[in-house]
């Protein structure tokens, strides 16, 4: 009769216990089958497995991108918050074996475990089974209990059976938030480039590109930089330093190999271990860094870098979404530049006629200088202009002329052949742009003009030709922000210094 109350108890308790797995199991399928993000998956069976069989300690621990830490996931159950935030190398602990082998792990007392790793207290079993698709581990399934030997090979083959369920769940969601976020982005490439091409101010149209950038590619910084004559200008920014804008390098596609040449991003790491990188006090705090050259009638126009403070941020990913963002950036910008070229070069006849009528108008020598000067202060977006002339004692060069910023500061200046960077100009009777007026040694400061502006502002002078000898000059300054100087200014400039 005993034997038969045992053997009836264990059948009772068998079935207890399968009713129980069947019951976890469902649940579980059914989390598995409706969560619709991975956190709510994981959730939702750490809950299960906490509520319904391991009390004590249980959770899940993913595997990171690099593959050689594992971060318990913010579900885990049964640790304290700061053992939460850790991630664990892969060679500490049972569950880092379990991860680097892909075999379950379980033990009934901890102390003879030589790789267990103690997050809470009063714990004598542990049972690990990794989450794997046959090819990949991406994490393990962990659960502790502070009773030895609680765990039985029916606890293990369970918690296998809910591992794999666990990682056809996370591949179906992970496949489906792909699907959804390729959909967004080619929305949101459909529109921005679509958008491009309606942008034909510079400054609208850079400010659009970073903008759409944006919601592609997580980046700290962008900027812009345009290639001529074998030198490189950044001419726009996003979260970058104001100082930047205007600043030139020489080109150097040597360096860069093929990937240029091929119309493909570089993607680089980490900048400051790199010599590629042309590394400015300003940009300091880039880690990691793509450049995506821009291309337009297959002719190199510039480069669109994205920065990151995080090292190693950028991959393939981006680098092909950037690519094909950029393609449509380059025609955008060459349009808007040949769009602004024809408005300039229409303005620019227009305020040359204007310029033969006043002159022809006029009958004083001064106010139709100050109407030069107006024109060109206007046409070429200057902070200010001047207009100097050679006085009788063939030494003396006194400004006759000026509009814009520092008007009555430049009105009383006055200078001698040879002197500073308009001296050397008249002297030599060449025309020149000058990027960076603060890095010239031939500079003078106007007496009443803030020296610390000079590191802001470019300039270009033309000098005043009469029968072959130079008589003066025309200079106009710029802030760096709005833009360097060009050779078609500077032919401008020289054109107006004819008339003059």
């Amino acid at each position: 009769v005993a034997q038969d109350i045992t053997e009836r108890k264990r059948i009772e308790d068998e079935t207890q216990r399968q009713l129980k797995e069947l019951t976890v199991l469902h649940a579980v399928a059914l989390a598995e089958s409706t969560s619709q993000t991975i956190d709510e998956l994981l959730q939702r069976v750490t809950d299960i497995i906490g509520d319904m069989l391991y009390p004590d300690t249980c959770g899940i621990l993913l595997l990171n991108e690099a593959q050689d830490m594992l971060k318990p996931h913010s579900s885990y159950r049964g640790t304290n918050a700061e053992d939460l935030s850790l991630s664990m190398p892969l060679t500490v602990g049972i569950t880092g074996k379990v991860a680097t082998t892909a075999q379950p792990i379980r033990t009934g007392d901890v102390s003879l475990e030589p790789l267990y790793y103690k997050t809470t207290d009063g714990i004598h079993s542990e049972l690990c089974v990794p989450l794997s698709n046959g090819l990949n581990i991406i994490g393990v399934l962990n659960v502790e209990s502070r009773k030895p030997d609680a765990f039985t090979t029916s606890d293990e083959r369970l918690l296998n059976t809910i591992a794999g369920g666990m990682t056809k769940a996370i591949e179906r969601i992970q496949l489906f938030e792909l699907e959804q976020k390729r959909r967004k982005q080619a929305e949101i490439l459909r529109e921005a480039t679509g958008e491009l091409n309606t942008f034909f101010e510079a400054e609208e149209l850079f400010e659009k590109i970073f903008n759409s950038l944006a919601k592609l590619i997580d980046y700290d910084s962008a900027s812009i930089e345009v290639y001529d004559q074998g030198y490189f200008e950044i001419v726009a920014g996003k979260n970058i330093s104001k100082e930047l804008i205007g600043r030139k390098y020489a080109s150097n596609f040597d360096k860069w190999g093929e990937p240029f040449n091929l119309h493909q991003p570089v993607i680089i790491a980490d900048v400051q271990q790199d010599s590629r990188f042309k590394i400015f006090e300003e940009t300091n705090y880039i880690c990691s860094w793509m450049g995506i050259p821009l291309f337009a009638k297959d002719k190199i126009v510039g480069i669109l870098n994205l920065d990151s403070r995080t090292p190693d941020f950028f991959n393939e990913e981006h680098a092909a979404i950037a690519q094909t963002f950029a393609n449509q950036a380059a025609i955008a910008m060459e349009n808007a530049r040949l769009f602004q070229e024809e408005r300039r070069r229409s303005k620019i006849i227009e305020a040359m006629a204007n310029i033969a009528n006043e002159i022809a108008l006029t009958q004083e020598l001064a106010p139709a200088l100050e109407k030069i000067a107006q024109h060109t202060l206007a046409l070429l977006n200057a902070l200010s202009v001047a207009i100097y002339l050679l006085q009788d004692d063939k030494q003396t060069i006194k400004i006759i002329a000026a509009q814009g910023a520092y008007r009555e500061e430049l009105l009383s200046h006055t200078i001698k052949i040879g002197e500073g960077i308009t001296g050397n100009i008249i002297d030599t009777g060449k025309p020149e742009i000058v990027d960076d007026i603060s890095k010239d040694t031939r500079r003078v400061t106007v007496p009443g003009t803030p020296i610390e502006e000079a590191s802001f502002e470019t300039m270009m002078s033309a000098p005043l030709i009469l029968h072959g000898t130079p008589i003066g000059a025309i200079n106009v300054w710029r802030l760096k922000t709005n833009g360097l100087f060009d050779n078609s200014e500077l032919n401008f400039l020289v054109s107006i210094a004819h008339q003059a």
